[in-house]
């Protein structure tokens, strides 16, 4: 779990679409804090959110301060940004209850250099993150995955990565994760060979 990171927003009495205008005008992003007992509407600092989304993304715990009353324990749902203003447009919290589970996508980081890159293969990451289902407080930073091993034409599938304690990856179907694929001519070579043989 990342380092506990938190943002200080307040409750925000400006609602609709030329008020929350005028908001960004300013340089504070509108947003909405969503729990099971109500939703609240939020105002922030486009900075201080700007910070905190490059450290948390929408995969890691957070603390949300609003108004400075008993922090809430949050996930970035959704961040909206401006179709070509480098700028930040609403922000959506979710409200999470440290007892109970919750689903959510983690980055994937590969470590080793795969011994078929030696034979001409190439690493080819087929998925950059996946769906794990664990308590707020045990959310990883990232799944580490060793393709040292990999050979050419072989892959590492979800099913085969070992989870942190307390951490269940979620699938429908047991997809390829990372893997090294032989390279476009030598696979045209081998192909060829096999129709010489037959």
């Amino acid at each position: 779990m990342s380092e506990q990171i938190t943002l200080k927003v307040v409750k925000r009495e400006e609602k609709g679409k030329g008020p929350n205008r005028q908001l960004r005008m300013k340089g504070i992003v509108p947003g909405v804090f969503y729990s099971k007992e109500s939703n609240i509407p939020v105002k922030m600092d486009l900075l201080p959110l700007e910070k905190v989304f490059r450290q948390v993304g929408t995969s890691h715990l957070m603390t949300l301060d609003i108004n400075g009353e008993e922090p809430q324990p949050v996930i970035i749902k959704q961040l909206v940004r401006h179709p070509y203003k480098n700028r930040i447009d609403h922000v959506d919290f979710y409200g999470v209850d440290m007892k109970k589970t919750v689903r959510i996508q983690v980055q994937i980081q590969t470590t080793g250099k795969p011994v078929g890159i030696e034979k001409g293969g190439v690493l080819t990451i087929y998925r950059d993150s996946i769906d794990i289902e664990c308590l707020p407080s045990d959310i990883p930073e990232i799944i580490t995955l060793d393709v040292s091993l990999l050979e050419v034409n072989e892959s590492i599938n979800v099913q085969d990565i070992v989870m942190p304690k307390g951490v269940t990856a979620l699938f429908d179907e047991n997809y390829a994760v990372a893997g090294v694929d032989a390279l476009a001519e030598e696979a045209e070579d081998e192909d060829a060979e096999s129709e010489s043989k037959e």
